[in-house]
């Protein structure tokens, strides 16, 4: 029997420790996401009870970024954090390849918008239209924070000054001479020059970038009827439906069978149960009538 050394047991103890790590490990390859451009994208979420509105680059609201955009309307307006059972998607709004600086201008204008919306509001919110009486604040708070048309009023008009304008031509022709000429000569008919006039950026609608271009843009919305809320759209925005999931698992047909089951026979027990108490009732109210003198001795 061979007895190795102290040296050549640290020595092969080293090689096999090097050989381990540089085994290459075999991975399975996992499908990968579609990267989308920063911008692309545009996520929208509201508030289930104070239907307040949140824009958002990412599929998951980030808490410190949310709570910074959102203004302070009135005591307890602001939440110290966000909760993920009261906030839920409202609607994404997507933009081709390559225009993830035109999202990005988009999502700026929306929140502005919002902005104003929940500061600039007049006597519509604050006072009562029959008697013209201020409200309670609480109310007015509820008023405020309330966004849902306001954003979707909001939305049809940014993307509508996305829309292509249509070029105009000057239909009259113009005459004009050379001054240097010395013979007259015939009138030189110009073709009719084409000129864009594009209408006016109303004020406050600065720095859209991509206005007039035609950009083609789709919006998926949780419920559909939300976008009557805007009196018109352009030509150049599409809608559809926002593809949902549950986290609902399968249940297998045996299943299915085991818990209808059981439901019958809770509600079998369920019904017995109230019929022997009817029962009880009505023989505690005989016994009561037919003897007197007990319940009189009883209470004495």
């Amino acid at each position: 029997m061979r007895i190795l050394k102290s040296s050549e047991i640290a020595r092969r103890l080293a090689q096999a420790t090097n050989d381990a790590k540089n085994a290459v490990s075999i991975k399975k390859e996992r499908p990968k996401r579609p990267e989308v451009e920063h911008g692309q994208q545009i996520f929208i979420f509201s508030h289930i009870q104070k239907k307040m509105v949140a824009y958002s680059l990412t599929r998951a609201l980030n808490n410190a970024e949310t709570l910074r955009h959102i203004p302070f309307n009135g005591k307890k307006t602001v939440p110290s954090a966000l909760r993920k059972d009261l906030w839920s998607p409202f609607a994404t709004i997507t933009l081709p390849e390559g225009y993830g600086p035109v999202g990005l201008s988009i999502l700026q204008k929306l929140r502005e918008y919002r902005k104003r919306h929940e500061h600039e509001w007049g006597d519509e919110i604050a006072k009562n239209p029959e008697n013209g009486y201020f409200i309670a604040k609480k109310r007015r708070e509820k008023k405020i924070c309330d966004q849902v048309a306001n954003s979707v009023a909001d939305i049809a008009y940014v993307l509508g000054r996305l829309k292509k304008y249509e070029l105009e031509q000057d239909e009259e022709p113009t005459q004009t001479k050379k001054p240097t000429q010395k013979r007259p000569r015939k009138s030189i008919i110009k073709k009719p020059t084409r000129s864009l006039n594009f209408p006016k950026p109303p004020p406050g609608g600065i720095g859209l970038v991509g206005e007039g271009k035609g950009i083609p843009i789709q919006i998926q919305w949780r419920d559909i009827q939300m976008a009557e809320y805007a009196e018109s759209w352009s030509e150049n925005v599409e809608h559809g439906l926002l593809p949902w999931s549950k986290n609902n698992r399968e249940i297998n047909d045996t299943k299915k069978l085991e818990l209808s089951n059981r439901n019958k026979e809770r509600k079998k027990l369920f019904h017995v149960r109230v019929i022997k108490r009817q029962v009880n009732s009505e023989e505690r109210e005989e016994k009561k009538k037919s003897n007197p003198l007990d319940t009189i001795s009883a209470v004495e």
